[in-house]
């Protein structure tokens, strides 16, 4: 849930901070499943920060540009793939643990 709190404030970088920590965390813990899952997290969060940077070399090689609504910055497709990553680990950690993140 922080993740994607982060991604919804437009905290891009430091989302991508904290799923880094979480993924070492979780492999010092020998947590392998939720491990891959920071793991995917940090592929699509690298590659919409890729996009947001591309886009941001576009503009400013162009005139200054008005701001990007927040639903044309890439931003919402990720946010959905993070909350339903969320809830899948979410539910696989109920069935498995009595103390879910």
């Amino acid at each position: 849930p922080v993740a994607l709190d982060m991604v919804q404030a437009g905290k891009l970088d430091q989302a991508l901070r904290h799923c880094r920590d979480m993924l070492e965390i979780n492999m010092q813990q020998g947590n392998r499943g939720r491990a891959r899952g920071y793991e995917r997290l940090i592929d699509e969060l690298q590659d919409t920060l890729a996009l947001r940077d591309r886009r941001q070399q576009e503009r400013s090689q162009h005139t200054e540009a008005a701001p990007v609504p927040a639903w044309q910055s890439g931003n919402a497709g990720l946010e959905r793939r993070i909350a339903s990553r969320r809830r899948e680990l979410l539910s696989r950690s109920r069935a498995q643990d009595p103390w879910p993140d």
